[in-house]
């Protein structure tokens, strides 16, 4: 899931499943929803449709973002969620994948996407730009036992919630914006200074604002 450019590297993503599927990999029916919001689709939409049609994969190509498509992280038949893009700054699917609780996430290690999935631990890394890398960390998903998955799921969901939490940010850096329940609350992090009432310095004392 994606904007419509080549960089998402949806490109990379046809070649990864054309790879498996002339190894014998049977893979279940991909959804790609490189979208836009222009009423009819884009020049490089319509050469990834004719990849899939070219390349006969089983896949179903979405061109016009819907709020919906959100809701297919939590299918209970998907099967993993795919991030192939050659570059990006900090990487939100793969965000949105650990709280919905799909597992595992397969993405590449171009820019945010690095930190966010470990491979082995929240999901399978592949080399950005590179479809035969992509292919095996693909093949590795399909290979997730029932146990490997429910792990992945819970260590996904603890980055989400310790690492990406919106009040533990605020309470650090602008308590002000937090709701009245947030407030107050205790926040973990390496620092001791998330670890404490985020109205109070080092020493327990009440912050001016």
């Amino acid at each position: 899931m994606g904007r419509a450019v080549p960089y998402k590297g949806f490109d990379d993503l046809l070649d990864a499943l054309a790879i498996l599927k002339a190894g014998g990999v049977v893979t279940p029916h991909a959804v790609i929803a490189a979208v836009t919001d222009t009423p009819e689709p884009t020049p490089y939409q319509r050469h990834l449709a004719s990849e899939i049609i070219a390349r006969r994969l089983d896949a179903t190509l979405v061109t016009r973002f819907n709020p919906q498509l959100l809701g297919l992280l939590k299918h209970p038949a998907l099967t993993a969620v795919v991030v192939p893009s050659r570059a990006e700054p900090f990487g939100r699917i793969p965000l949105e994948a650990f709280a919905a609780g799909a597992a595992p996430v397969v993405a590449t290690t171009a820019g945010g996407l690095a930190e966010l999935v470990t491979d082995g631990q929240t999901g399978y890394t592949a080399r950005p730009h590179d479809p035969a890398s992509l292919a095996t960390a693909l093949r590795k998903a399909l290979a997730c036992s029932p146990a490997e998955r429910a792990r992945m799921r819970a260590a996904a969901h603890l980055v989400a919630a310790t690492c990406y939490n919106h009040a533990r940010f605020l309470a650090e850096t602008a308590p002000c914006a937090l709701i009245p329940s947030e407030r107050g609350q205790t926040y973990r992090s390496g620092s001791d200074s998330a670890a404490r009432p985020p109205n109070q310095d080092p020493a327990g004392q009440p912050q001016s604002t």
